[in-house]
């Protein structure tokens, strides 16, 4: 094994790292906690580490720097007998740089035991570690559970707007020129239609890809990993994900969809089927907002792909919809969907503490003739509702960019609409 330990790490200083990666508005700062990336599988959690170790290079060695894919099958018979000789080697070959050495564990899960692996290593004091693995083994809950008050971690989703254009090698200037904001608006169809996995984004034959995406989330993170017997019933509630992506669900809703089709499901098995392809990161859920939790619980939540490739139809309107959930996630919003009693929807109340700060809808929409009135009639029935505390109320449209004073049945407000790719490149909540 220590032969074994020598060749690997000797070939990972032989190797280069690819020149042509994209960088990500995700920073990861290796520090005195452990750092866990977490996030969708292909959404580019080894090419950031490896963006993070080029940063690193302008001031360490690599010989001060490690990295690891423990799904090399050269690793696969290590057991937690072989530690003591991964430390022997790694100080024989490697260095450490201002008292520590650079971890990048890729593929962790892998390992077997790797929790203790790794707890063992940071308790030691002379690493600074970051640890990444497939969704399907490797989840948000699993880490929190394992390395509980010893790591942060840093949610990695997708390429955003901003990161897709970067992929494409588009720089964003010159927008009011007619051609580059046209050419602009062709890649933000690009980007609602197909989304943002990395290797979709520079890819010809996305379709094909995006279809084993799908496939691989369901056995590998769902079926295998969950121990899932029903594989039949399993599907049909994955095709039943599918079909409402934009829309409200609920397992209630689920169960007599099943009813229907005279498949017997508890109401149990379908909640355990809605977290496990949540917690493989296929799905977002957007809860209705209440100020009582209860009361948000009970109510039907707004279902959304954590890619807008994985819709089967093309709807503009509802994939920009989605396009806006997922940012607001990559930027640590809080934020749900509200409706008013007699039926008014609105697509986002971003709140901010206590403070409603946004009403938010979304409309594929070039004109303001284009927009649907009960849109804006919904901001201004929902803003009456939390005045005191004042929130914007934007429209984000396709291309439309305005700011009108309207009014409905004694309810006024000052509306802003503002383009679906201005608040994307923007990057904060309020454009």
């Amino acid at each position: 094994m220590e032969r074994l330990f020598r060749e690997v790490f000797e070939e990972w200083l032989a190797r280069e790292l690819p020149e042509n990666i994209v960088e990500r508005e995700l920073r990861v700062e290796p520090s005195e906690r452990i750092t866990a990336i977490i996030g969708p599988r292909r959404a580019g959690k080894t090419y950031l580490m490896f963006y993070t170790i080029k940063n690193l290079l302008s001031e360490y060695e690599k010989e001060n720097i490690l990295y690891v894919d423990f799904s090399d099958i050269r690793l696969r018979g290590l057991s937690e007998r072989d530690f003591s000789t991964f430390l022997k080697v790694l100080h024989e070959v490697f260095r450490e740089g201002e008292g520590r050495i650079f971890l990048f564990l890729d593929e962790v899960q892998e390992l077997p035991s790797w929790d203790y692996w790794v707890r063992t290593l940071h308790n030691l004091g002379r690493y600074y570690i970051v640890l990444s693995g497939s969704s399907s083994k490797l989840l948000s809950r699993e880490v929190a559970t394992q390395l509980r008050g010893r790591y942060v971690s840093r949610l990695l989703l997708p390429f955003s707007f901003r990161e897709f254009l970067r992929a494409k090698g588009f720089e964003v200037k010159y927008l009011y020129s007619p051609e580059r904001r046209g050419l602009l608006l062709r890649h933000l169809k690009e980007y609602v239609r197909w989304g943002g996995f990395p290797e979709v984004v520079l890819s010809g034959n996305k379709g094909e890809l995006l279809k084993t995406y799908v496939e691989t989330v369901f056995y590998r993170d769902v079926v295998d990993r969950y121990r899932v017997r029903d594989v039949a019933g399993c599907e049909i509630f994955l095709r039943l994900l599918i079909e409402s992506f934009g829309k409200r669900f609920s397992v209630s809703k689920a169960y007599n969809y099943f009813r229907s089709i005279g498949v017997r499901k508890s109401k149990r098995t379908l909640w355990n089927y809605l977290r496990y392809f949540r917690e493989a990161f296929f799905v977002l859920l957007v809860e209705k907002f209440s100020f009582n939790v209860r009361e948000r619980i009970q109510y039907p939540v707004k279902l959304y792909a954590i890619d807008t490739g994985f819709y089967p139809r093309e709807d503009l309107g509802l994939k920009m919809e989605n396009i806006v959930a997922l940012e607001l996630m990559r930027r640590g919003a809080e934020y749900f969907y509200f409706q008013t009693r007699d039926g008014y929807e609105v697509d986002f109340l971003v709140r901010d503490g206590l403070r409603v700060r946004q009403l938010v809808q979304v409309t594929y929409a070039g004109s303001f003739d284009e927009v649907d009135r009960r849109e804006w009639r919904a901001l201004l029935k929902a803003y009456d509702l939390f005045r005191e505390q004042d929130p914007e109320l934007v429209v984000l449209t396709w291309d439309y960019e305005d700011e009108r004073r309207l009014e409905w049945f004694g309810r006024s407000g000052l509306v802003r609409f503002v383009p679906l790719w201005r608040w994307l490149l923007q990057g904060t909540l309020i454009p």
